[in-house]
């Protein structure tokens, strides 16, 4: 399979598992009463178990990333500001909202990581991603209030935890990417989560678990934790070893559009007006800003 063939899948779907955690989460949280921060805990702790015990069991140097001071800085940063920060922060926005608002609010992202890119290398942005960051501005805006100024539709611990969610996906898609040209994607997640993990029982420790716990909870959490935390990071991140941050960034439409629907399909959540077209505004901006990178990799696609 072509190498941008593969990146484009590998981010399609592993921005639909993200999707599907979300789902799951919010089925869980109605299921039975569950701290956010254990189910935080329990998936990046196990998630960072299963890899690193998978690579050392492939014989895979899992310390060689600890022998340079630089690339264990980068690793700490990646594992606390992008993992603990993103899982954290989107697991309570879903908690407080719902799957399909804190995967939207997430669509904020690729339009953070343009002015980031925009600032790092001192260049003035494009009209085209001027308008796509309005765009998401205004589709966030509607989804959040409806159109009506006087009042929110969304709570607002939803949207402060969707807001830093977005801070979060910026870091682990931004952090990581010096790392990725070094090490196996599977290394860096793997040792992110244990480490984010570890951090995240220091708050709540997974054995404190929560009452009446069954088989039907115990299989969200298989879910979650294998479907929407293992595999949808490590496609990711896989993903940015053959597409540039601001396309995968792109195609992480996937990820709210797979979480709306699903919402929509086992939760029975239903989306007003205003916050439909909200919704479409903010995953068109996603598009509209990468629109660019897109073509350039239509062009070397039919090279």
């Amino acid at each position: 399979m072509n190498s941008k063939y593969l990146g484009i899948t590998l981010a399609a779907f592993g921005a639909t598992f993200f999707g599907i955690s979300a789902v799951f989460s919010s089925l869980l949280f109605k299921h039975l009463v569950v701290a956010p921060e254990w189910l935080v805990s329990v998936r990046m702790f196990v998630t960072g178990v299963i890899l690193l015990t998978y690579l050392l069991i492939s014989r895979q140097p899992i310390f060689s990333i600890w022998r340079h001071k630089r690339d264990v800085l980068l690793l700490v940063l990646f594992a606390i500001f992008g993992v603990y920060v993103s899982q954290t922060a989107f697991i309570f926005s879903v908690y407080y909202g719902n799957a399909a608002v804190g995967t939207i609010l997430q669509a904020l992202a690729p339009a953070i990581i343009v002015i980031a890119i925009l600032l790092i290398k001192r260049t003035l942005p494009q009209v085209s991603e001027l308008l796509a960051i309005g765009i998401s501005l205004i589709g966030v805006f509607l989804l959040i209030t409806n159109g009506n100024l006087a009042q929110l539709v969304v709570p607002k611990a939803a949207i402060y935890w969707g807001l830093i969610s977005t801070l979060g996906t910026v870091a682990y898609t931004l952090v990581p990417r010096g790392l990725l040209q070094r090490y196996s994607p599977l290394l860096i997640v793997g040792w992110g989560m244990l480490i984010g993990g570890v951090f995240s029982n220091f708050q709540h420790p997974i054995w404190a678990m929560p009452s009446h716990f069954d088989m039907r909870a115990a299989i969200y959490v298989m879910v979650i934790v294998i479907v929407g935390t293992l595999l949808s990071y490590v496609c990711y991140l896989m993903s940015l070893k053959y597409l540039s941050a601001a396309l995968v960034s792109m195609l992480g439409t996937f990820e709210p559009l797979a979480a709306t629907v699903l919402a929509v399909i086992l939760l029975n959540i239903g989306l007003q007006f205003w916050q439909i077209i909200g919704t479409i505004l903010a995953l068109g901006a996603v598009i509209i800003i990468n629109l660019p990178a897109e073509i350039k990799w239509r062009t070397w696609i039919h090279k």
